[in-house]
């Protein structure tokens, strides 16, 4: 029975132990062609692992109806979002065909994430990867369904990127009880929140500076403090704007995959920044401490919410490519 999760890359890091802790907590599933596994809107309580068969995965978008985003068969992992966020299913999912495999709860998950059991750890950061790669393929599909209407100049007060970001200050000075109302910053210990704090890089950086553009290297990430970031895909005479990001979010985690940026982002409001450099983002990404596990955490909730931005985006570029 071990074996069975030896078909799923997401697993592939796991020893035979391992696996068995994952196992233990999984139940089989089996769904006759035309069942509805979970609709749009449903809470997301688990994932499925595909042994066999087919589904069909679609949204509702307003105005629109309904669009397919994607087929998946033998293999394949459906709604594990719901290990991350266990937020609202952004999609529906329909059996095609019988399809069976294994359940997986976003609560026995939980469970090994809490106790920073190993496997836990292994799988979160296969599921990072794989949310940075369809990231990537997603903003190739809106780069390709993109029309002249949904194409906009670059601002004229955009300006740079430049070596200096804007103005450092140390982290010192930031108010904690501030940080406290973030998400990012709410779950860690006051121990944990000035490590933190001690190995990251702070700076004040104006509304219009480019932090960084598509196709470049890219060696940090970043945790906005205040103000809102925006994220564009570059186009021939023009940007895709794709999402705003607001207090508590990170960007820039792309260059976990490749070393080049995906998306370029500049700054929509006066922003104060922190700035995660890669020795840190390593240590903590590969690491298995408390630390570690919230960062994780947090690092797959923004690429989560990056993902259901831009599932959006393309629905309605596809939906607008249909109506010429």
């Amino acid at each position: 029975m071990n074996s069975v999760l030896e078909k799923f890359p997401l697993f592939a890091d796991l020893s035979t132990d391992e696996r068995g802790e994952i196992l233990a907590m999984a139940r089989p599933f089996v769904f006759d062609q035309g069942h509805t596994i979970f609709r749009q809107g449903d809470r997301a309580d688990g994932m499925y692992l595909i042994e066999d068969g087919c589904v069909r995965i679609s949204a509702r978008l307003p105005d629109e109806g309904e669009v397919q985003l994607s087929i998946l068969g033998a293999g394949d992992v459906l709604g594990e979002f719901a290990l991350i966020d266990g937020r609202e299913r952004s999609a529906t999912a329909l059996a095609t065909e019988q399809s069976h495999g294994l359940f997986l709860s976003g609560r026995h998950f939980e469970v090994l994430r809490s106790e920073l059991r190993p496997a836990a750890f292994k799988t979160m950061r296969r599921i990072t990867r794989e949310l940075v790669q369809r990231l990537q393929l997603l903003d190739r599909d809106i780069d390709a369904n993109s029309a002249p209407s949904t194409i906009d100049p670059l601002p004229p007060w955009v300006r740079g990127p430049s070596e200096v970001l804007g103005a450092p200050f140390p982290t010192a000075n930031l108010n904690r009880a501030v940080l406290r109302v973030l998400p990012f910053f709410r779950s860690l210990t006051e121990e944990e929140l000035e490590e933190l704090l001690a190995a990251l890089g702070g700076w004040e950086v104006p509304r219009g500076q480019i932090l960084f553009r598509q196709g470049s290297s890219g060696t940090s990430s970043f945790l906005i403090v205040r103000g809102a970031i925006q994220v564009a895909l570059e186009k021939s005479g023009g940007f895709e704007k794709v999402a705003v990001l607001g207090p508590g979010r990170l960007l820039g985690v792309s260059f976990i995959e490749g070393g080049r940026r995906t998306e370029t982002c500049y700054v929509r409001e006066n922003a104060i920044l922190l700035e995660i450099g890669e020795e840190h983002f390593a240590r903590w990404f590969e690491g298995t401490s408390s630390i570690a596990f919230k960062f994780h955490g947090a690092i797959n909730e923004d690429l989560v919410a990056l993902l259901r931005a831009s599932d959006r985006r393309l629905g309605r570029l596809s939906a607008l490519q249909r109506l010429k």
